[in-house]
């Protein structure tokens, strides 16, 4: 998943994490 809204489990928003 990337540049997306999904959220890992048990981690914050890709899109906080990755932000591309």
């Amino acid at each position: 998943i990337v540049g997306g809204t999904e959220v890992t489990p048990g981690e914050i928003p890709y899109q906080l994490s990755f932000q591309d």
